[in-house]
Order: structure tokens, then C-alpha cells, then sequence
């Protein structure tokens, strides 16, 4: 890949393919130079990584540019413009709303081990499995159908790119 780390700090990774871009998080707004155009459409989840931890982030707008090598500060023809939503800042501001509501108390209910958590008064249960858990829960049974439903998930471009390195050992369970 034929790109300027300065201008494009930011590593995406979109359908299992990982591109350098920059995000300015004021405006929401990625640019992502390309040369094979990513597939990527409206409502699809793109994970940003930065260090060892992973931003999920969902595709609110789509636009396909043609810039120049000279105006973009890299050698591909083509930017990806993406207007996103950062759903894991999204996931944190909602629990905290709901935890300093000072108009109901918050009423936690769930088994100790997470598998089902019923948050605040609004009666709206969030099902709490990790995904490996689940994974490993399908290997063990002696479903094929959901071993093979599992197997294709895994595969999905959008899925990997939100579960990350992790497929490959997942798929191993299965």
C-alpha cells in the first residue's frame, strides 16, 4: 500500500481489510484513500483500531471520490468519504444515562454469570453471552445445522471485521 503515514494515521479495517485513513471525530467523517474499492454500504460496522483496543463504528454515509495524488497526500487515485457513528462511545454514554437517571432508580437484575442483564425501569432486557462462549456452546452440541450456520457467520466480511484476529481460533472451535 502506497500511502503517507502522516496524512492517514488511522488504521480501518473494513470487510476483513485492513486501510490507513484519518477520522475527525468533531464531525464524524473518515477518509479512506483506496485503489480497489472497498466494499462497504450504508448500516455496515467498521472497526477502527488504535493501539490494542478496536472502536466500532457504523456507516451512516457513503461517497466515492476521485482526488488528486497531489491534494490527498498519497498515490491512490480514489477516496472513500464515510460520514459514521462511533456505536462503542454510543454504548458507553447509554449505560451512564441510564445509571444517573435521577428520575428512577437504577435496578439491576442478572445471574452471575451474565448471561441475561435487565438494566433500569424500562424493562428491557440485554442478553450479556460473549461471542466465544456462544461459539464454543454450538461446537459442543451435536447440531450441524448451527455448527454450519456458525462456520458461515464467521466467514461473513462485515462479521470478521468486527470479531477481528479472533476468527480464526473461533472457526478452530467449530
Amino acid at each position: 500500500m502506497i500511502i503517507n503515514q502522516i496524512p492517514y494515521p488511522d488504521t480501518f479495517i473494513i470487510g476483513g481489510v485492513k486501510l490507513k485513513g484519518k477520522r475527525n471525530a468533531v464531525k464524524n467523517k473518515l477518509e479512506i484513500p483506496y485503489s480497489l474499492i472497498p466494499h462497504i454500504d450504508l448500516g455496515d460496522f467498521i472497526v477502527q483500531k488504535y493501539g490494542t483496543r478496536e472502536m466500532l463504528l457504523k456507516v451512516t454515509n457513503v461517497s466515492f471520490l476521485t482526488v488528486s495524488a497531489f491534494d490527498a497526500g498519497t498515490l491512490h487515485p480514489y477516496m472513500l468519504s464515510l460520514k459514521v457513528e462511533n456505536i462503542t462511545a454510543q454504548e458507553h454514554a447509554d449505560s451512564n444515562r441510564t445509571s444517573t437517571n435521577s428520575n428512577s432508580p437504577a435496578t439491576n437484575n442478572g445471574s452471575l454469570f451474565g448471561i441475561q442483564l435487565q438494566t433500569g425501569s424500562h424493562n428491557k432486557p440485554i442478553p450479556n453471552v460473549r461471542f466465544q462462549q456462544l461459539v464454543e456452546k454450538v461446537a459442543e452440541s451435536n447440531d450441524q445445522e448451527a455448527k454450519f450456520l456458525m462456520k458461515t457467520l464467521l466467514r461473513n466480511g462485515t462479521v470478521a471485521s468486527i470479531v477481528g484476529t479472533s476468527v480464526s481460533v473461533l472457526l478452530a472451535l467449530l
